[in-house]
């Protein structure tokens, strides 16, 4: 079997790099929910080692290892609980594992009605990789019975026809639980305040638009023609995760710059690493749920006082995990909830300074600063680029 590349062979393996890569990124990070962290990098490992076989066959590689010649179609069944669990690391990160094992019976009934084709000889397996991906003329090869096989094939078609539903299915499922959870908060699916289910309700929806085309592909495709296509596609989205960590440096919850003398304010804390993101992911819902951050004379004590925290503990969550400093961590939902008011019609005629009063701000410099900081516009150049109606004669210091 001769080794060939071309354009696309090259697209998945810089694709196949880039995952492996941005999972041992999840996988070693020691920040933030790690079980989510360590799921998302399980999700995108599996999607590797997939798209790494299809890249070995369709150029040929895989003649130097032919023994591993369809071993990770198993992988497919996995894919979907793996989206199913990170969706409630990030929701529940202490759920337990009791029950989870019935998610990964599929995969496992898939791979024991595999195994007789696993077991045949490496000639026979690059024969069949020789004939679905380069269109070479099958070659009778001895193939040993073994239990079913080859009488019953479980594989190709009836794959494809199992393996894209049931991805659906759970990222259907995984969408379903961030819109549940959103509504529990008053909020809006797509304008989520938790960043993390924001960003990877969008990369679902993407994979999802990838199944459907993955999925037409292979009923449309001769053999395994078109599995090259699929796995560039599902490349991109091993890009598209990347720009999701590097576009935010709160993917890992870490803080990106963190003086020295910041670290050693909390070396003796007596805060639990396990404990750690359960505390982030109350104090976030808090903010969302009662939103304290409207009362103007809010302080640190008060706050840790309403979530039955100490003081320090608050702060070390919101200056380690979240990154930032108390006052700008609060703002940024004063500001959030200003620009609501400011975009709502039926306060048009309301002066700024009121709204930024009733959203917490408790001085007129402090909003004026703050909005222009997180939003880059002050909040009359805000007002007017999102109302229908240009009010020149409203001035905001």
């Amino acid at each position: 079997m001769n080794v060939t590349i071309d354009f696309w062979a090259i697209v998945n393996l810089l694709g196949v790099i880039q995952g492996l890569l941005l999972s041992v990124v999840f996988f070693a990070t020691n920040q933030g929910n790690k079980r989510a962290n360590r799921l998302l990098g399980l999700l995108v490992l599996t999607g590797v080692f997939t798209t790494f076989e299809i890249f070995a066959s369709y150029t040929g590689l895989v003649a130097y290892f032919p023994a591993a010649i369809n071993t990770t179609e198993f992988l497919d069944f996995v894919m979907g609980p793996l989206i199913y669990w990170y969706t409630l690391a990030l929701i529940k990160p202490d759920f337990t594992w009791k029950g989870q094992w019935v998610h990964v019976i599929p995969a496992v009934v898939f791979l024991t009605l595999r195994m007789p084709y696993m077991l045949q000889s490496s000639e026979f397996k690059l024969q069949d990789v020789n004939e679905v991906y380069h269109r070479i003329p099958f070659n009778p090869i001895h193939c040993k019975p073994i239990l079913w096989f080859p009488k019953y094939h479980f594989g190709g078609f009836w794959m494809d026809l199992m393996v894209s539903p049931s991805k659906l299915l759970y990222q259907g499922w995984a969408l379903y639980m961030i819109y549940r959870f959103a509504r529990e908060r008053n909020e809006s699916f797509w304008t989520i305040s938790n960043l993390y289910l924001k960003r990877f309700s969008r990369l679902i929806i993407f994979i999802g638009v990838v199944h459907i085309i993955v999925g037409v592909i292979s009923l449309i495709s001769v053999d395994d023609l078109g599995d090259i296509y699929i796995a560039d596609i599902a490349s991109l989205s091993y890009y598209f995760i990347s720009f999701w960590v590097i576009q935010d440096s709160r993917m890992f919850a870490a803080q990106s710059l963190i003086h020295e003398g910041e670290k050693r304010k909390y070396e003796k804390s007596s805060l639990d690493d396990k404990e750690t993101p359960v505390l982030v992911q109350k104090l976030l819902s808090f903010m969302v749920t009662e939103r304290p951050y409207l009362n103007g004379d809010l302080t640190l004590n008060e706050l840790a006082d309403k979530l039955k925290l100490s003081t320090h503990h608050l702060s070390q969550l919101v200056n380690e995990q979240i990154g930032k400093n108390f006052s700008d961590f609060i703002n940024e939902y004063r500001v959030e909830e200003l620009k609501k008011r400011l975009q709502d019609p039926a306060s048009m005629h309301i002066k700024i300074e009121e709204l930024a009063f009733e959203s917490g701000f408790n001085s007129k410099s402090v909003f004026n600063t703050a909005f222009k900081k997180m939003t880059g516009l002050t909040p009359s150049q805000f007002r007017k680029s999102t109302s229908p109606i240009n009010d020149t004669s409203e001035k905001v210091a």
